[in-house]
């Protein structure tokens, strides 16, 4: 996680990511963390959470991260994990995905568009800290 959190330039402090990792791993009605391995080496994770959306009618999967390693970007594994999350996804009778993507990074927003078939909404999310949360 803390090379993620490197990459985007964001604030990572090992004892607050635990405890929130924590918390998602004990309960399984927040979502789900898989670490993907090639060889016995890690080279990405995922972390998929759960939403309700009247909109979307239903549960909605929301990919919260998804750092594949810079070894191995580009060898197929970032479409590999997409796929295995809508599958997962669909056992789960969840049928919409949502996910972020940095606005300064168009080769992961034309990967997420072109590869696996998201499309941008148009949308802007945004964020309102609430007690100190950032």
């Amino acid at each position: 996680m803390q090379e993620l959190y490197e990459f985007y330039r964001l604030s990572f402090n090992p004892s607050i990511v635990s405890k929130s990792l924590a918390t998602l791993l004990g309960n399984a009605s927040l979502g789900r963390v898989w670490l993907v391995t090639c060889n016995n080496e890690a080279i990405a994770y995922v972390v998929l959470t759960f939403l309700y959306s009247l909109e979307y009618q239903g549960r909605v999967g929301f990919i919260d991260e998804l750092y594949v390693r810079e070894s191995h970007r580009g060898q197929g594994s970032g479409t590999e994990i997409l796929n295995f999350i809508e599958d997962i996804c669909l056992s789960l009778a969840i049928q919409v995905i949502l996910l972020e993507v940095d606005g300064s990074n168009t080769r992961i927003q034309d990967f997420y568009r072109l590869k696996v078939g998201f499309k941008n909404t148009n949308r802007t999310l945004m964020v309102r800290h609430l007690c100190g949360v950032h």
